[in-house]
């Protein structure tokens, strides 16, 4: 007698608001708080986790994910590519300034392939700093990197659909301009 086995159905899990916007943008708001101690652990830190729970969860999201976010921006990737799935960060290719990690004792954090924290006036103003050689950034001639676009095209990580979907602008060079507390990227 032959016996068909029973076909095993894959739960598809929508992802919570919270999660998709931390995964596209990497903010954390609006989150439900009953997560909160899970997201403080587990989410804002996921970088120190071992095995690392926003890792797993990007890999069984990473695909639609993508899709949805390439369709709508094309040339670029989410937070969570950058985090998980980068080869690298992006090229520098001129202006002032110092990302902190390269002259104090910081972590190395990048946000879309580019480094999150620089050298601050202030931090060159600490009593006790002998040999400081940290530089500001100069606003009037801020660090530049490649596009996000040139940098997937650099690693052959464009599609030809998506390469034809580009914007004029998705080449030119990014600054880093300082926003309130953390610095901000702007098309030159």
């Amino acid at each position: 007698m032959n016996v068909k086995p029973a076909k095993m159905h894959l739960r598809r899990e929508v992802l919570p608001a919270w999660k998709l916007r931390f995964f596209e943008v990497g903010i954390l708001d609006k989150v439900p708080e009953f997560d909160a101690y899970y997201i403080g652990t587990d989410w804002i830190y996921h970088a120190a986790l071992d095995p690392d729970p926003v890792k797993t969860e990007w890999s069984i999201s990473r695909k639609k994910i993508l899709k949805s976010w390439i369709g709508a921006h094309p040339g670029t990737r989410p937070y969570a590519w950058w985090c998980f799935d980068a080869p690298d960060a992006r090229l520098r290719v001129g202006g002032t300034g110092t990302p902190k990690h390269e002259v104090l004792q910081y972590a190395a954090a990048y946000m879309f392939g580019i480094p999150r924290y620089w050298i601050t006036q202030q931090d060159t103003e600490i009593p006790g700093r002998f040999g400081f050689k940290g530089n500001p950034v100069d606003s009037n001639n801020p660090p530049l990197f490649e596009s996000q676009a040139a940098y997937l095209d650099r690693h052959g990580l464009l599609t030809e659909l998506e390469r034809k979907m580009l914007p004029q602008h998705a080449f030119d060079l990014e600054a880093v301009i300082f926003g309130n507390s953390l610095p901000e990227v702007r098309h030159k």
